[in-house]
């Protein structure tokens, strides 16, 4: 079992990859950073669609940009956007 990731040419920044050795938990964000070379992955937990994703298209979940935020994040989105 192996898990990858990689940055195709041309996609505009996007990862895709596979978790096969399932070392990365469903439904969870996490960060990459990279110090002094080495590569380091942080979870930063559940993501934003936990609860309602199933009733998605795969293409619509990548080209809405919110599966990268948690769902912390999201909620502070939504409410500085009812603010305005």
């Amino acid at each position: 079992m192996i898990t990858r990731i990689v940055k195709l040419k041309g996609f505009n920044n996007i990862i895709a990859g596979r978790d096969l050795s399932n070392i990365f938990k469903d439904g969870h964000v996490y960060s990459v950073t990279e110090i002094m070379g080495e590569i380091m992955i942080k979870d930063l937990g559940e993501h934003a669609l936990i609860n309602n994703y199933e009733s998605h298209t795969f293409t619509q979940i990548m080209t809405d940009g919110s599966y990268c935020m948690t769902k912390e994040e999201k909620q502070r989105q939504l409410d500085a956007e009812s603010q305005k």
